[in-house]
């Protein structure tokens, strides 16, 4: 059985007297006609594929700049680089910290960023009670104090312990314990 493409190539021949009685065999003008908007379509769908596959391309090419913006190599740099910690991303969180020059101000700068001040007066680092009678307070965000750490520890050193930084978190609380009860003597002071 003939395909398709078989019944356009051998379309019905029909012949034609030609100068002098000379017979000429010429396909049918329909089946070429026929054939011809076979071909504009697959033109058509061919050009609508290579703009497809232009566009395609720069995107890849726009999603590597960006990959290369952000400092990674890896998708898994760039999802890490993109995720958030309480608004602020990992970059936005080194920019903070670039021109500190101590591990203090360092540490106060991004807990004041990441934190409001009252979050850091209600919770605690480990979540555990002191050695007061009181309740203990809430625990931190354990992922963004990890983070922070580990922000401080490349800025100033790996060799800096965590106990030094959580010292340095404290002493950020304690200072805005004193201002907050300062202020609260003022407003109430009986």
């Amino acid at each position: 059985m003939a395909s398709e493409s078989d019944s356009v190539r051998h379309a019905p021949v029909v012949s034609y007297v030609v100068d002098g009685g000379c017979e000429a065999h010429l396909p049918d003008l329909k089946s070429i006609l026929d054939r011809l908007e076979e071909l504009e379509k697959k033109v058509a769908r061919i050009t609508n594929m290579e703009r497809t596959l232009e566009n395609l391309q720069k995107q890849i090419r726009r999603l590597q700049r960006k990959q290369q913006v952000l400092g990674g190599s890896s998708t898994e740099n760039v999802e890490e680089s993109m995720e958030l910690y309480n608004g602020l991303s990992r970059k936005n969180l080194e920019n903070i910290i670039a021109h500190k020059t101590t591990l203090s101000s360092a540490c106060k700068a991004l807990l004041l960023n990441v934190f409001s001040e009252d979050y850091l007066i209600t919770h605690s680092i480990t979540g555990r009670r002191g050695n007061t009678r009181r309740e203990a307070k809430p625990m931190m965000d354990e992922r963004i104090i990890q983070l922070i750490r580990h922000l401080l520890k490349e800025k100033f050193g790996r060799h800096v312990p965590d106990s030094v930084i959580t010292e340095k978190i404290q002493n950020v609380q304690k200072v805005l314990r004193l201002k907050y009860r300062r202020l609260d003597l003022h407003m109430h002071p009986y």
